[in-house]
């Protein structure tokens, strides 16, 4: 259950050992990872890496303007790495291992039965992979400010003229 990293990941390698897989999904193929996750997460970093080196270029001789950041390129750039990543975890590819591909929300009937898009599966093993959610802490003044998670970051229209970062999970 799960068509994150992890989800697809356990996916390939058990359909490469010939077993016979079902993955389930609700939501993108991709999940976190892909969308809002590693995969924008780095591409961002790769920006702001070309940013700064161009800031500190005059500490090896080398003098060039300031950087000018061009927000909407930087969304670009982001999309392109989305786009480059996704094949990977497209629902053709997993067909084409031979994994049952589910685009529902699948839910444990019974200790060996998931149900999901109106069938009954029956398993030996099962995995889930269902990933995460962003935790929202309990912090006197926060709910009065406006705040983003690693789920709306990458779609501000407008580059941010600061942040500051509450935990230090991957993304983060």
């Amino acid at each position: 259950i799960g068509a994150g990293a992890a989800g697809r990941q356990i996916t390939a390698i058990a359909a490469a050992l010939g077993l016979k897989v079902a993955l389930f999904e609700r939501g993108a193929m991709g999940g976190t990872s892909l969308t809002t996750g590693d995969v924008p997460a780095q591409a961002l970093r790769a920006a702001a890496r070309a940013a700064a080196e161009a800031r500190r270029a005059h500490r090896l001789g080398i003098r060039l303007p300031s950087p000018e950041v061009d927000w909407d390129g930087v969304r670009a750039h982001l999309a392109r790495a989305i786009a480059g990543v996704a094949p990977n975890a497209s629902e053709e590819r997993h067909r084409g291992m031979g994994v049952t591909v589910m685009r529902a929300a699948a839910r444990f009937a019974d200790r060996d039965v998931i149900e999901a898009g109106g069938r009954r599966f029956h398993f030996r093993r099962a995995v889930v992979a269902a990933g995460a959610a962003p935790v929202i802490p309990r912090l006197p003044g926060l709910s009065a400010v406006p705040f983003l998670t690693h789920e709306t970051l990458f779609d501000l229209p407008e580059r941010p003229g600061h942040l500051l970062i509450l935990g230090g999970g991957r993304t983060g």
